[in-house]
């Protein structure tokens, strides 16, 4: 294997997962978070603090945000659009 790649890459620290470095990223994650949170009718947010949702949508402005932050904005679009495109009920009355 060494002698297919150079030494920096072979040596270089690895990561578990990938990582989107474009701040663009961050930044299209938090127009749809915003938007989600503006419209007020989505089911996942009967699920969430809304006091967390608003320092998770000001974490993603900015400089690159970190993969934790971003991935938690993930987890509630993608939760949001497999709540809506299923037709899931979610039932908290218990």
């Amino acid at each position: 294997m060494s002698d297919l790649l150079p030494a920096s890459i072979v040596g270089r620290r690895k990561s578990p997962y990938p990582s989107i470095q474009d701040p663009a990223y961050g930044q299209a994650l938090h127009e749809q978070l915003d938007k989600l949170v503006a419209d007020g009718t989505s089911p996942v947010l009967e699920l969430l603090d809304a006091h967390r949702v608003y320092a998770l949508l000001d974490s993603l402005i900015g400089a690159v945000s970190l993969a934790t932050q971003r991935r938690n904005a993930e987890l509630v679009l993608t939760l949001h659009d497999w709540i809506t495109q299923t037709g899931a009920r979610l039932d908290l009355s218990t």
